[in-house]
């Protein structure tokens, strides 16, 4: 890391076309939207709707903000792509920690809630293929100081677990809950320090995490991360709800929720 942080915006450009990356990032919001809308419109009918039009506006928004060169403003402070992101991140905590929240608290099985973070698993893979073809910064891959892939296999090896024995200590799911929120905060110093007008790692391009500036890899943060920091707010939530003395928790099966 250089010694002083550089704030001088430096250039962007679209970066290179991978077809794996770029629509398997796409697949994966999709996905993940169709789940949580799924979810949602099991409690409610109008939730599900309200889901379906939030998605829509975020995606359309994430492609009428790369077309138009919008994302790419770098010289306008706030830029309009944070001040996006912000909005859709303070959607999404007022729907985990308002009634909504409240009532998937109740009525999602705990398993659920970690069973929806299994895609960062695949998600850290396309991020590693993005690394090596330089399309992001090696510094926020695996490679880098981004262990997020240990939040997505972990959830797939709870999920694994819970579906066999059904019981698991909770001092098992809180500690990687705790883990999942310390990489999703990893993630988030990282994206300020890569970004073009911070630039701490040096002004190469390969330093530069531009990538998500240009659709659909700007679905990552709008749509991925997103999602991720709900379904830790919920989960913190049915964590703490759940009797403090409790040393086990019975799991219903993910093939239930």
């Amino acid at each position: 890391m250089s010694n002083a942080l550089e704030l001088a915006v430096t250039s962007v450009e679209r970066p290179v076309f991978d077809a794996i990356t770029a629509w398997g990032m796409a697949a994966l919001a999709l996905c993940m939207a169709a789940a949580w809308t799924a979810l949602l419109a099991r409690r409610h009918k109008a939730y599900g709707v309200a889901a379906v039009v939030f998605f829509t506006v975020v995606v359309l928004a994430n492609v009428v903000g790369d077309q138009l060169g919008w994302f790419t403003r770098l010289d306008l402070l706030p830029p309009p792509f944070v001040v996006m992101n912000f909005v859709i991140l303070s959607v999404v905590l007022w729907v985990g920690y308002g009634k909504l929240g409240s009532a998937l608290v109740r009525n999602l099985h705990t398993e659920t809630l970690v069973a929806l973070h299994i895609f960062r698993l695949p998600l850290e893979l396309l991020m590693l293929r993005a690394a090596y073809l330089q399309i992001m910064p090696i510094e926020f891959s695996m490679l880098g100081y981004n262990l997020d892939v240990l939040t997505g296999l972990g959830a797939l090896l709870i999920s694994a677990y819970c579906a066999w024995t059904w019981s698991l200590p909770l001092k098992v799911i809180w500690a990687w809950n705790l883990m999942g929120i310390a990489c999703l905060l990893v993630i988030a110093v990282l994206a300020v320090l890569t970004s073009p007008n911070v630039h701490a790692f040096g002004a190469a391009p390969a330093h530069i995490n531009s990538w998500v500036l240009y659709f659909p890899y700007s679905l990552l943060p709008s749509v991925l991360v997103s999602v991720a920091v709900l379904g830790h707010v919920l989960l913190t939530r049915k964590l703490l709800s759940l009797s403090s003395g409790s040393q086990q928790i019975c799991l219903s099966g993910v093939r239930h929720a």
